[in-house]
């Protein structure tokens, strides 16, 4: 007999976006604050911080590269611009100043010393919770940057790809001197939930268009919400912790309602 996981130890939510403009009126932050931006280059988080703050009030690893060194791309001006950046962080916050740290912020270290800094000195903080999840599976690159950067990593769903992509991971982990279960790991899973064989079947019939009913029903697994609740049983015990679900044949809230018993059965 399969083993029953605990409750909590899968989270299972249908994937979607969020407009911007649903984004910003969901951010209300103190003021004065540690406000500490996450993201790649390029993402807009300069801007977005111009939009809200004054120039005194964010800073710039950038700016400060380009004070120290030769120029904003100077990177051997790194260190030096990075311990000016934590002296004019702290004397801000000790001054009961808002200060928004305007750098890559992908280092957990890091956003961790931030908060902190913030509780030391009294501060609220609005220092990211949220975890940086690296997505994509590339084993020379991005696995490596999941191990070395990441609060988690999202990988394939089918468990043959998983096996290997998170030996990989875990290689590079060790090699980075992380602990692996630093790394959470998450799932993006695109299953066809048919309320029993004959509807899952229907449904594969529907979406396959050229692919043959066999090839696409082994892609998306198609079954039942039982056959799905087996199947992210055995994603826990591979360690995952999130499956990310996005309903391939998604038209309105009632499809969502196929996702009840799995939702129910780690709630």
């Amino acid at each position: 007999m399969a083993r029953r996981w605990p409750a909590g130890v899968v989270r299972v939510c249908q994937a979607g976006g969020v407009e911007p403009t649903e984004l910003s009126a969901a951010v209300a932050l103190p003021d004065p604050a540690l406000v500490v931006l996450v993201g790649p280059s390029g993402s807009g988080k300069s801007v977005w911080a111009a939009e809200r703050y004054r120039p005194d009030e964010v800073v710039s690893s950038d700016r400060l590269r380009s004070l120290v060194g030769s120029g904003e791309h100077d990177l051997d001006a790194s260190a030096d611009a990075f311990a000016l950046l934590d002296q004019i962080v702290a004397a801000r916050l000790r001054r009961g100043l808002t200060a928004v740290v305007d750098t890559l912020g992908l280092d957990p270290a890091r956003r961790r010393g931030y908060l902190e800094l913030a509780r030391g000195s009294g501060m609220l903080s609005a220092v990211s919770p949220i975890p940086v999840i690296v997505g994509g599976g590339g084993e020379k690159r991005t696995l490596r940057i999941a191990a070395r950067l990441g609060d988690g990593c999202n990988l394939p769903s089918d468990a043959d790809t998983l096996d290997r992509k998170l030996a990989i991971l875990r290689h590079y982990c060790l090699q980075a001197g992380r602990d692996p279960a630093q790394v959470e790991v998450t799932v993006l899973d695109m299953p066809v939930i048919g309320r029993d064989r004959e509807h899952a079947g229907s449904i594969v019939e529907k979406l396959r268009g050229r692919t043959t009913a066999a090839a696409f029903a082994q892609r998306h697994h198609a079954g039942t919400a039982d056959d799905h609740i087996g199947r992210y049983r055995l994603l826990a015990e591979r360690g995952v912790r999130t499956v990310f679900v996005s309903i391939p044949d998604l038209a309105g809230p009632e499809d969502v309602l196929r996702l009840t018993p799995l939702a129910a059965a780690f709630a």
